[in-house]
């Protein structure tokens, strides 16, 4: 059996790239593509431990009791090591192609490059440690300026509130030529432009998904 493709999608709180992935994997699926259900991290709807790594991680806020951000660490590579195991790896043995919101690129941006919690390589050969060497085959970063991430993130959203979405603009500045800086040093990137309509930036992807699939 031919081994499923893992596809991530990254950028920046407010990119629209949890829009952007939904759609590519409805339209992957309308084609005929054995598709898993969509997943992220931290905290896979699919499996009740990374559900709870996902609240502790996002919406409680330890630091006033002394977590610190190597904890946080440590607990987002628990939360990444039990989705590979459970979900990510087994569905892509299936032959079934996975499509993740957020994954390692945002744990060398997040805490590496913008918190400096421990330095970039070091990240990576614990990232290595906790996946067994997996890796995306393709990672969309879906880039907008900060400015225009935090106009969106003052609009009503479906989904909770979590405690990136409300840091100052310096850090979506921080955070963006993070993305940035990843994105034109590791393999397998491709940097969409995540500006004007759902339907253009949709046309995008597609495009770059076009050329990855050799059509």
């Amino acid at each position: 059996m031919t081994k499923g493709k893992f596809i991530t999608f990254e950028g920046g709180e407010g990119s629209g790239k949890t829009t952007q992935l939904k759609l590519l994997h409805a339209k992957l699926q309308e084609l005929g593509y054995d598709m898993a259900e969509i997943t992220k991290e931290p905290g896979s709807r699919h499996l009740e431990f990374t559900k709870e790594m996902r609240d502790i991680l996002l919406f409680r806020d330890f630091f006033p009791e002394g977590v610190n951000n190597l904890a946080g660490l440590a607990l987002y590579f628990a939360d990444r090591a039990y989705h590979v195991a459970k979900f990510i790896r087994p569905n892509l043995e299936a032959g079934k192609t996975v499509i993740c919101d957020r994954h390692s690129g945002s744990t060398f941006v997040y805490q590496s490059l913008v918190f400096n919690v421990l330095p970039l390589d070091q990240i990576k050969e614990i990232n290595y440690a906790f996946t067994g060497g997996l890796c995306p085959d393709l990672t969309f970063f879906i880039d907008v300026p900060a400015e225009e991430a935090m106009e969106r993130l003052k609009k009503p959203r479906d989904q909770r509130v979590a405690v990136h979405d409300i840091m100052p603009q310096d850090f979506h500045e921080k955070l963006r030529n993070g993305f940035i800086q990843l994105s034109e040093t590791e393999p397998n990137w491709i940097r969409i432009d995540g500006m004007g309509s759902v339907e253009q930036v949709e046309e995008r992807v597609w495009e770059a998904m076009q050329k990855f699939l050799g059509k």
